[in-house]
């Protein structure tokens, strides 16, 4: 249950943003940004507050049943804290884009076409990073499987 709880926390948050702001929120919430930051498509806020909140319960709920219906199930075992890290990296930056998407539609003056690569590309530096230890410890033992296997 420890390691839901960060994940549910985040979801908790967002929920309880979205629900704080709710009256303030324009009628038409911008829900889809350009490469320029023009807003492509708004939706009404009661449909904004369901569909990035629901896209964000139902991201958590594939991420905690994908290790449960998997035929490979087993290997989560070996990869347990990389997969948790990767969770907690998605799921920050899906509140990120939630915080993003209810604030500029606030009216506070983020850059949406600055602000997202960036997030986007922390996200990877991060996922990258903390996986650079376990694939050069990985790549270590499987090259040693390997040199076994052809001596043998």
């Amino acid at each position: 249950m420890k390691k839901h709880l960060i994940p549910i926390l985040m979801i908790l948050i967002s929920i309880s943003l979205w629900l704080i702001f709710y009256p303030q929120l324009p009628d038409q919430v911008p829900m889809q940004w350009g490469v320029d930051g023009s807003v492509n498509w708004t939706a009404s806020k009661f449909i904004a507050l369901f569909t990035n909140n629901g896209m964000y319960v139902l991201l958590y709920l594939i991420i905690l049943f994908s290790p449960k219906i998997d035929p490979k199930k087993k290997n989560y075992q070996q990869f347990s804290r990389s997969y948790e890290i990767i969770t907690y990296s998605v799921m920050g930056l899906f509140l990120l884009i939630n915080l993003v998407t209810l604030f500029k539609s606030l009216g506070y003056p983020l850059q949406i076409h600055f602000f997202i690569p960036i997030l986007v590309g922390l996200l990877l530096t991060w996922i990258i990073h903390s996986h650079i230890k376990n694939l050069k410890e990985t790549v270590s033992n499987q090259l040693k499987i390997a040199n076994r296997s052809f001596t043998n």
